[in-house]
């Protein structure tokens, strides 16, 4: 609990520094223009494509537990729901645990395999953003910090992707391991570590379904496809585009930086990182300021009320507790 509180006040430290930079050249009016010039008809297909987006990482989580159980997709997409409106409402990504909790109570399988499944999700997110942006930079050059960020992510995603391909491919060598470092604390500390390292091997036993390769891959093409399509089309809305000149590498540039804001610790919702990241891609192409904040606000509402509304309306429909659900 004090680990939790302490992430949380970083985090309020982290946003509050960041909505203090994307608001210090903020001119109101011009926002305000900014927003009087919206065509909220494109707002319709990009939240279309939100929801696409979604529909479509439930079918590839589907895959990753398929090892463990077989689940339905409309309990799939009922925890993806409530995970990502946990993450908005709550600190330090507590959204995650919501989410592997209630697989695990409505599928009936292990939290903690369910937990891993989402591990390695996001493990693979990073790698397909790390890839996106390598690519991206043959186009459009980034800012030095942006770049140096990338480096750091990378090398703690390969560290992840390392420990993993140890616990599937050498499983017994690496629980000695987890064994030999968990020998300092109390027996009990060190027993529940043990298991729950051998539990979470069960969410990993879909790295060693390679006949699953091809649907995980062409369901993250989609599904980043999809991330693509909501930012142009809130381009459009702008009218970014046609006034700007934006090429289409733009959309992809901005996906690229929102991505990285979502990584770096943040409030719940990620509150001023999201907008100022956004704010950055957009002036790599010219975009002032107050343009620029009232596009991230946009963007950032497109993926912030609709799955708070959604997630609360399967939290409720699944007869949760927040303490039911903390307390496991």
């Amino acid at each position: 609990m004090k680990s939790t509180k302490t992430k949380l006040l970083l985090g309020i430290l982290v946003s509050s520094l960041f909505v203090y930079l994307a608001f210090r050249k903020i001119h109101v009016e011009e926002m305000l223009h900014a927003f009087g010039q919206l065509n909220c008809w494109y707002l319709l297909p990009a939240l279309l494509f939100v929801f696409l987006s979604l529909w479509i990482r439930a079918v590839r989580w589907g895959y990753f537990l398929r090892p463990i159980k077989r689940v339905n997709l409309k309990a799939l997409f009922s925890s993806l729901m409530i995970g990502y409106m946990a993450n908005n409402i709550f600190p330090a990504h507590l959204g995650e645990l919501l989410r592997a909790y209630s697989v695990g109570r409505t599928a009936r399988v292990s939290s903690v395999s369910a937990l891993a499944s989402i591990m390695v999700e996001r493990i693979l997110d990073v790698l397909t953003l790390l890839l996106i942006f390598a690519i991206t930079v043959l186009f459009q050059p980034f800012p030095d910090y942006v770049q140096q960020s990338s480096y750091v992510i990378f090398g703690i995603t390969m560290g992840g992707i390392i420990f993993l391909s140890a616990l599937v491919y050498r499983t017994e060598a690496t629980l000695k391991f987890v064994l030999f470092c968990s020998r300092p604390l109390p027996q009990k500390l060190s027993d529940r570590l043990q298991k729950f390292s051998r539990s979470l091997l069960e969410g990993f036993l879909s790295l060693k379904q390679p006949r699953h390769y091809p649907v995980i891959v062409l369901t993250s093409i989609l599904i980043w496809s999809c991330y693509i399509a909501t930012v142009q089309c809130t381009i459009f809305a702008f009218g970014f585009h046609h006034n700007q000149n934006l090429p289409w590498v733009a959309s992809i540039v901005i996906l690229v930086m929102v991505g990285f804001s979502v990584a770096i610790p943040s409030s719940p919702g990620y509150i001023g990182t999201y907008h100022y990241f956004c704010m950055v891609g957009l002036s790599l192409y010219g975009i002032e300021a107050s343009s620029a904040f009232s596009f991230a606000i946009v963007l950032h509402l497109l993926n912030f009320i609709p799955l708070t509304v959604a997630g609360l309306y399967y939290f409720w429909q699944e007869h949760f507790t927040i303490r039911e659900a903390f307390s496991r």
